[in-house]
């Protein structure tokens, strides 16, 4: 019985302490900003980003090759039948003369849009394997669990929702690194604004699965410790929410 209370807290300073709010990525303006940037720092970007995707296509098979740059030119195709306001003559040279080095910029996003992604994958494997050991111990209490299974299964809905949008980011931030901005400058902008939607739609999701964990979950595994100890008090119950929250507000 001890170790089933200490699975309990375990689970419950994990949940608050792994799911930590997603990072806003710093996407490059692409047409709308000015003219700081120097033409040296936009030769060493974008000899950098050209390097990148050269590598990248010399591993690859001349068929996949082919296929991805049929698959990009299709999501580029999409992209720019979305864009609400049509680029003029001006807007359009403004940003071929950018992209560039707007596009080394994309790839450190893109870089940490992976890092998130992976990090908070495993975070959520620990919470969800906690979670079901815990499901199966206290069955075997004979104590009903349902009401667990229902919020862990709902959690896990949003978690998989939350990991393909993720995905989805991270492929339009590679179109936008790897398409040739200069002579599509329409595609890149268009590209852009997606990747802004996709980020603003990430950061909703992340919030969304932090606060289900950090209210509904939570509370059904603290109802089954209320079933498991009944003599629990309110103040215990307190001290251990504040433990937690100093836990999870440390970054």
């Amino acid at each position: 019985m001890n170790k089933l209370r200490i699975l309990l807290g375990t689970t419950l300073s994990v949940s608050m302490v792994m799911m930590s709010p997603l990072a806003v990525f710093a996407i490059a303006e692409s047409g709308t900003g000015d003219n700081s940037t120097t033409n040296s720092t936009q030769k060493v970007k974008t000899t950098s980003t050209d390097a990148s995707s050269a590598t990248e296509t010399k591993t690859q098979k001349p068929e996949d090759v082919a296929k991805n740059a049929a698959d990009l030119k299709k999501r580029l195709d999409e992209n720019k039948a979305t864009l609400k306001t049509k680029l003029d003559d001006a807007a359009k040279k403004r940003i071929s003369g950018k992209c560039k080095a707007s596009q080394t910029v994309v790839t450190g996003a893109e870089t940490r849009a992976g890092e998130i992604s992976e990090n908070r994958s495993k975070a959520y494997s620990k919470i969800s394997e906690k979670i079901q050991t815990l499901i199966v111990k206290v069955k075997a209490q004979n104590i009903d669990t349902t009401a667990l299974e229902a919020a862990n299964a709902a959690a896990k809905q949003k978690a998989e929702t939350l990991a393909a949008s993720m995905a989805a980011y991270k492929l339009t931030l590679t179109d936008l690194r790897q398409m040739d901005c200069v002579t599509d400058p329409t595609g890149f902008q268009a590209t852009l604004e997606k990747a802004r939607t996709q980020r603003e739609t990430v950061k909703t999701q992340a919030q969304e699965l932090r606060t289900y964990i950090d209210t509904t979950l939570k509370n059904e595994i603290k109802a089954i410790r209320l079933k498991l100890d009944p003599k629990s008090t309110a103040g215990s119950n307190q001290n251990s929410d504040t433990n937690t929250t100093q836990t999870g507000g440390t970054r």
